[in-house]
């Protein structure tokens, strides 16, 4: 017969081993995935954030990433890393991400003071195809590609569309209102 204090000792030793097994197989093998970037919402963060996500992320991810981080650079003013990023963009994009790289496109072409290259690249797109952020992003590129051009169409947009951000989504229901005939812009 072996001693008490033996066979506890060796049953502890076996818990312990048993416990640390399951715990281990209960891990996963890989890291867990940042969450997919959603290029039709409000882009909040920085540029830095969004171009350290894309330099983490699987190839899925990869220009979604990218596209919010060219959007955070327009934003912060720094246009000519925002067009490096926009010329090293991947040449196959889901239908939401082309859409977004068009309106990427207009915006960088409005900060560079291309009235004509904002126009064209507005012209490819869908409004009724674009989430309420970017419906608001499409019409203030429009404002931006007007500027210094009065006429009719640049009063009655910048009159419709308010600049401050705290209404995004009443830039929106206010544009949705009216009606602007087709060629005026």
């Amino acid at each position: 017969m072996l001693p008490n204090h033996f066979v506890r000792s060796q049953t502890g030793c076996i818990a312990s081993v048993l416990f640390a097994a399951l715990l281990l197989a209960g891990c996963p093998g890989q890291a867990p995935q940042p969450p997919s970037p959603d290029v039709q919402g409000q882009a909040g963060a920085s540029s830095y954030y969004y171009l350290q996500q894309m330099e983490q992320s699987r190839d899925n991810n990869k220009a979604g990433w990218q596209l919010l981080a060219i959007r955070a650079l327009i934003q912060e003013g720094k246009f000519p890393q925002a067009t490096e990023q926009f010329n090293a963009l991947p040449t196959q994009l889901a239908q939401p991400q082309q859409r977004e790289q068009q309106l990427l496109k207009a915006e960088i072409a409005a900060a560079n003071n291309d009235s004509n290259g904002t126009t064209a690249a507005l012209q490819g797109l869908d409004v009724s195809a674009l989430s309420a952020d970017q419906q608001a992003r499409y019409y203030q590129a429009q404002i931006n590609a007007h500027k210094g051009q009065p006429s009719a169409d640049f009063l009655l947009l910048t009159f419709c569309v308010p600049i401050s951000p705290k209404n995004r989504s009443s830039k929106v229901m206010s544009i949705k209102k009216i009606s602007i005939r087709p060629g005026l812009l």
